[in-house]
Formats: C-alpha cells, sequence, structure tokens
C-alpha cells in the first residue's frame, strides 16, 4: 500500500511518506527523481527514463538487487545516490562505459568485485561486502576519478590505481587487504595526484 505526496514539475518528481514496492513505468520526461528518506521496500525502480540526470534513493530499505540492465534504462544518469538502500548481489556492470559525476553505493549489502566500466569523479561503494583486487578503468573517454572511497570492504592486493592522474582522495580504511605490502609496487600502484590517503 501506498501513500504519496508528489510533484512534477519540468521533469522533476519529488517523492515524500511513500511505501510498498514501485511499479515499472516509462517516464520519457524525468530529469530528476529524490525518493530518499521513504520506506519503499522490493526492487529497485524499474524505470524506463533516458533523460533522467539525477536518482536519490538514500536511506529507503528497498532490500533488493540492482537488476541486470538498470544502467541501460537511464542512459543519461550522472549522479546516483543508492547509501543505505539494503541492497545485496553485486554492481551489475554497464554494457558500455559509463561515466557519472557522483556514484555512492555506500552502507549496503553488496558482494563481489568492483564494475570494470563504471567510473565517476566521486566514487564510493564504503561499508560493504566487496572483495578482490582494485582495479578502475583507465578509458580515456571516462570521467576521471578524483576521489575514491573503498572502507569498509574485504578487497585484496593488488590495487592497481596509478593511472587514475586526477585522483586525489584515497579512503582504504578497513577495507581489507590482507596481507598487502604497501612498500610493493608489484602489489600497490597509486597516482603522483595523492593528497589525501587513509589505510587506518
Amino acid at each position: 500500500m501506498c501513500s504519496l505526496v508528489c510533484v512534477r514539475v519540468c521533469g522533476v518528481a519529488c517523492f515524500s511518506a511513500l511505501s510498498g514496492p514501485l511499479p515499472s513505468l516509462s517516464l520519457p520526461s524525468l530529469a530528476y527523481a529524490s525518493l530518499n528518506n521513504n520506506q519503499l521496500s522490493g526492487a529497485l525502480p524499474q524505470w524506463i527514463a533516458p533523460k533522467l540526470l539525477q536518482l536519490n534513493l538514500a536511506n529507503t530499505p528497498f532490500n533488493g538487487a540492482i537488476p541486470p540492465g538498470w544502467w541501460e534504462r537511464m542512459p543519461q544518469l550522472q549522479q546516483i545516490d543508492a547509501s543505505g538502500c539494503g541492497l545485496i548481489g553485486s554492481i551489475p556492470d554497464a554494457a558500455v562505459p559509463r561515466t557519472f559525476s557522483s556514484f555512492i553505493m555506500s552502507d549496503n549489502e553488496l558482494t563481489g568485485g568492483l564494475p570494470a566500466n563504471i567510473s565517476a569523479t566521486i566514487y564510493s561503494v564504503a561499508n560493504n561486502r566487496l572483495s578482490g583486487p582494485v582495479t578502475m578503468p583507465a578509458d580515456s573517454q571516462l570521467r576521471p576519478i578524483s576521489s575514491l572511497i573503498l572502507a569498509g570492504n574485504d578487497f585484496s592486493c593488488p590495487i592497481r590505481l596509478a593511472h587514475l592522474t586526477a585522483l586525489q582522495q584515497l579512503n582504504l580504511q578497513s577495507g581489507g587487504f590482507a596481507g598487502c605490502d604497501f612498500n610493493d609496487p608489484a602489489q600497490v600502484q597509486l597516482p603522483e595526484s595523492l593528497t589525501a590517503l587513509d589505510v587506518r
């Protein structure tokens, strides 16, 4: 059962007091959507939204997996915040390289490794259950990463980030890395552009 307050002006959707699952919809003009801080449940919104630029789902307990092909339904998406949504399963990779200005998937129950075709200026997957080596896309057409937050996961070496020449902030706090030798360039490769590094 949904109780809903909805305002749509010039491609904007603002929701509050929502509960229950969301229907699959085609929203050809939607540019901005905020669903954060509701009590929605079930699957993430299966919207076809070709003009959507910003999507905020933070602190809404969907408790489901990110469906395959989700990124392809929102080809213009630039900012996504899906932190604290109870998301499970892996982060599905994009079919083709995708770049975001902000990609926030922190504080969930996500597993698996980092997707190979996703980059973002601000990239956070903190406090999940992600694992595997740390490598990021190097495609020259992707937006350069300036802030990368991997804290609170179960990653391992190698850490290969030397090619991220715009990276300034790197947070690996409590990120796993058991047995990693940060003095061994075969295991850890960091860019000279770093101004802040957290490995507590």
